[in-house]
């Protein structure tokens, strides 16, 4: 049988690449669904060795590059997988024995669907406090509003499956040559094309263990900075990107809820304390919704 969908790696270290082969000879898929595309610009000590030794039970290409960035290397092993779903793992992440069956079980269920985004799973002693993510905005879903986290030490994001055609057509990485734009994670690229991505919580991946959800997210934000400086030719200001701050309360949900809010926890508490609190939640609450649509607003 074909393999369904291929793993990708460019310019990864060798370690690197040992453990991907150790954490995915466990998966639910079976071996001959899904391959391992590496792309080697290593010296001595090569990338072939490493699989040569690790005999995994799927199909491992190892594809040479010389000097090169790691969007030229992205696009090498775009054209070297052979299966139609093509995946790409956050360096920062472990995949969980599930993840490639999700991925693909996504992609069967709509044969319209580009792309899939999974989830993280942070650990409860390592989740980040909420204003962590809530003060980049839209970072980690990939600019599409998302009514909640997938669960509560969870957050979108780590790996990200497309189809094969849909990348070749219209993503193929753009090498800029400057640090930081390596181009290699499209994942929040797509939410600026047509196509929504659909996000796929049973894709399920884990903090790795050297890793803190701290550097996840300021990954998350330097990828959308990079395709927003990319986009615009210059670095913006938040306000820019997203308009002002003031300008992100949704009225309507505030009429709609806050007063409700208010009279109900007023009943509730004599002194007023319930009446304040209800109504810096349901402020909170106004401001999240409107800033929300508004980063959907400039998005479309």
């Amino acid at each position: 049988m074909s393999a369904a969908i291929a793993v990708l790696f460019a310019h990864a270290p060798p370690l690197a690449i040992e453990r991907a082969i150790a954490r995915l000879s466990g998966q639910s898929l079976p071996a001959d669904r899904f391959e391992l595309v590496v792309v080697d610009r290593t010296e001595g000590y090569t990338l072939s060795t490493i699989v040569r030794q690790a005999s995994p039970a799927f199909a491992v290409q190892v594809l040479k590059q010389g000097p090169a960035s790691r969007a030229q290397g992205g696009n090498l092993a775009v054209f070297g997988a052979s299966a139609p779903l093509v995946l790409f793992l956050d360096p920062l992440v472990d995949p969980e024995p599930g993840l490639l069956e999700a991925h693909v079980a996504a992609h069967q269920r709509a044969a319209e669907t580009a792309a899939v985004i999974g989830a993280v799973s942070l650990g409860r002693e390592r989740g980040p406090d909420a204003r962590a993510i809530a003060d980049r905005p839209a970072l980690l879903s990939f600019g599409w509003p998302q009514a909640e986290r997938p669960a509560r030490d969870s957050v979108w994001g780590g790996s990200v499956s497309v189809r094969r055609e849909v990348l070749i057509r219209f993503h193929l990485f753009n090498p800029l040559h400057r640090p930081r734009f390596d181009d290699l994670d499209p994942a929040w690229r797509l939410a600026e094309r047509a196509f929504e991505p659909v996000f796929e919580p049973a894709a399920l991946s884990r903090l790795g263990e050297a890793a803190t959800a701290d550097e996840l997210i300021a990954r998350a934000f330097a990828l959308g900075l990079q395709e927003d400086v990319h986009r615009q030719g210059r670095r913006r200001s938040l306000a820019e990107r997203l308009g002002r701050p003031a300008d992100w309360f949704d009225k309507r949900a505030l009429r709609a809820h806050g007063a409700a809010a208010i009279e109900a926890a007023a009943r509730q508490d004599g002194d007023g304390r319930g009446g304040f609190t209800a109504l810096r939640r349901a402020l909170y609450a106004a401001w999240r919704r409107g800033r929300t649509e508004s980063i959907r607003r400039r998005q479309t």
